[in-house]
């Protein structure tokens, strides 16, 4: 790498470490992976992840914070899209380098109706948690 590329990463290094660390929690990377689709519903994010609405509304809450998803109120429902494409095209290379069926599944299901989510042996994954988890007070 030449001192003007290492230059250039030492000024967005701590920006970019925040949005990995941001990323980095379970329930945060299922809520993103689910609005890379298109906009989602609180109630539609729930229903796809299995991540129960407490636990979804703190973690949609911190993404919105860091500025990485944007919503639209329509009446009661609020509605959650991806803030950024910097983001989408980063998590279409996670999902390239660590699921590339994942993502060819994603680009089949962008041609079709059915919203892609990965899937366990044609199951909806259930709820991830990590163990202890850091926001918990048991």
């Amino acid at each position: 790498m030449t001192n003007a590329g290492l230059d250039m990463v030492q000024t967005q290094a701590a920006e970019v470490a925040g949005l990995m660390k941001t990323l980095s929690h379970p329930n945060r990377l299922l809520i993103v992976c689910q609005l890379m689709d298109g906009e989602s519903s609180v109630s539609q994010i729930e229903e796809t992840t299995g991540v129960r609405q407490p636990t979804l509304s703190r973690e949609l809450g911190r993404l919105r914070d860091e500025g990485l998803v944007q919503t639209r109120r329509e009446s009661k429902a609020v509605f959650y899209s991806l803030k950024d494409d910097r983001l989408r095209d980063l998590m279409n290379v996670l999902c390239k380098a660590w699921g590339g069926e994942a993502l060819a599944a994603r680009e089949r299901a962008a041609t079709s109706e059915q919203p892609f989510f990965p899937t366990i042996e044609g199951r909806r994954t259930g709820r991830v948690r990590i163990k202890p988890d850091p926001y918990r007070k048991d």
